[in-house]
């Protein structure tokens, strides 16, 4: 808790709080909506992937609601995630199981994929008020609440390839460095990286993450 963001709780340097602190922050606040967006990576922790069943804690009428958005962009450090080797079919029937309606939007086949985003949060936004409406009514049914599930390239943005290695769609974009370099002034990437004037604009790491430790990674 700070005085900037009340009512919050963040814990830096390992995964899978958001989703719990979310459900924590919407209880007894009935007007408020919290957007929790997870990486796919941070969805295989054991605390994460437990943190599902709190819509389970939530009463309609009584609490506030939270839209989670599973990040789906394929890849954590070290290669591919779980919920990238599952189909479409798959991921439904997994999170009706948790008890949540699964909205997809998915980069790989949409034409405009900011445009169905959209879409996605005006009907999770409009199944949020037919839960809480049908509860304000007495048809007090088990709630069904919308996650929205986004499919996207890892390192969507940042550049494609370099020194001949695919950068975008790929878990090289995370640019997790080898133990060889941890110390050193910079990534083995980094190095040849900025050599190259079409990326001189970007900040180096060392400089701009100085208090970060020994993961040495960045983000493209």
């Amino acid at each position: 808790t700070s005085p900037m963001i009340p009512g919050t709780i963040g814990e830096g340097g390992e995964l899978g709080y958001s989703l719990g602190i979310a459900y924590g922050a919407v209880m007894d606040n009935p007007n408020l909506t919290s957007v929790c967006i997870i990486g796919d990576g941070e969805a295989e922790t054991g605390t994460l992937a437990t943190s599902w069943h709190s819509n389970k804690f939530i009463n309609p009428l009584k609490d506030g609601t939270v839209l989670p958005i599973l990040h789906l962009n394929g890849y954590r450090i070290s290669g591919p995630t779980i919920f990238s080797t599952m189909s479409e079919g798959e991921l439904m029937c997994y999170f009706k199981g948790l008890g949540y309606l699964p909205l997809f939007v998915d980069q790989y086949t949409s034409t405009d994929v900011y445009k169905d985003f959209l879409e996605s949060l005006i009907k999770a936004f409009d199944q949020i008020d037919k839960v809480k409406s049908r509860w304000r009514g007495y048809e007090t049914s088990k709630p069904e609440w919308p996650v929205i599930i986004l499919k996207t390239k890892k390192g969507w943005t940042g550049p494609k390839e370099f020194n001949n290695q695919k950068i975008e769609d790929n878990n090289l974009s995370v640019c997790t460095d080898t133990r060889e370099s941890w110390g050193g002034d910079c990534l083995s990437i980094e190095r040849d990286y900025y050599l190259d004037s079409r990326f001189s604009h970007h900040s180096q790491y060392k400089s701009h993450w100085p208090h970060a430790g020994a993961g040495k990674r960045v983000n493209f």
